[in-house]
């Protein structure tokens, strides 16, 4: 696996920074379909896309290899800022449309049902209204997009004929009927990340948000469980070893 150097030596000054030593680097796709997938699902052959909100990540994975890795300058916020624009709306109530009144999934009726929202940058009470179609519309054509920008790298790295069902995890993965939505475009299974707990972290951690976070304590616990990245003399051992005591102290 390849990365670039520069942001990598940054990533290990901010540590150095707060007077620790790095001892290796895991990537962030692999850690978080660690988390999210299964080990059959990893056998058999799966994508696992961790929808943030600003990037996407993407793993494939087949007899129980990591094939391929990427990243997708697509998340959630995208959808949010799409809506704000679009709108005339803070991006506060952006966010609040998208999350209570937006699903992808092909639903019957509704879509004339109307929301009230306030307008960004005017007098205190100033409002405006839209129709729940029209706002799924616009949340539907960013995710498509997204979608589109990760079949493309599927195809360029050889690897779309391994993905033969997705997981979707990351915040944005848990937007209302994104799993349909992506069932439909992929013509492939989907379903959305079920983050298996891990011994001492808080319940909250299920959530498909954190399956970065849990990768990483996977790996800490069980170094050989993750793939690193070494450069000189990196290796990771004694780095994941304190960082899964640290852990198990803390939680």
């Amino acid at each position: 696996m390849t990365a670039d150097d520069a942001p990598l030596r940054n990533m290990l000054h901010v540590v150095e920074r707060a007077y620790l030593t790095a001892s290796g680097l895991v990537p962030a796709p692999y850690v978080s379909a660690l988390a999210a997938t299964t080990g059959e699902e990893r056998q058999v052959g799966v994508l696992c896309l961790d929808i943030g909100a600003g990037t996407t990540s993407m793993a494939t994975f087949a007899q129980g290899h990591l094939l391929s890795n990427d990243v997708v300058p697509i998340g959630g916020n995208h959808a949010t800022f799409d809506l704000a624009q679009t709108l005339s709306a803070s991006v506060y109530e952006a966010e609040r449309i998208k999350k209570d009144h937006v699903t992808l999934a092909s639903v019957a009726g509704g879509d004339q049902d109307v929301i009230a929202y306030v307008l960004a940058d005017e007098e205190a009470g100033a409002a405006s209204s839209t129709t729940k179609g029209q706002a799924r519309a616009i949340v539907r054509d960013r995710m498509l997009r997204l979608f589109g920008d990760v079949a493309s790298r599927l195809e360029r790295s050889n690897v779309a004929r391994y993905a033969k069902r997705i997981v979707l995890t990351g915040g944005a993965s848990q937007q209302a009927g994104l799993s349909e939505l992506a069932a439909d475009f992929f013509a492939r299974p989907v379903r959305i990340a079920r983050i298996q707990p891990v011994g001492g972290l808080p319940a909250q951690f299920s959530s498909p948000a954190f399956s970065t976070a849990v990768g990483l304590v996977q790996v800490a616990l069980d170094p050989t469980a993750g793939t690193q990245w070494e450069q000189g003399g990196l290796e990771a051992g004694g780095y994941l070893q304190r960082m899964g005591q640290w852990l198990r102290e803390s939680f």
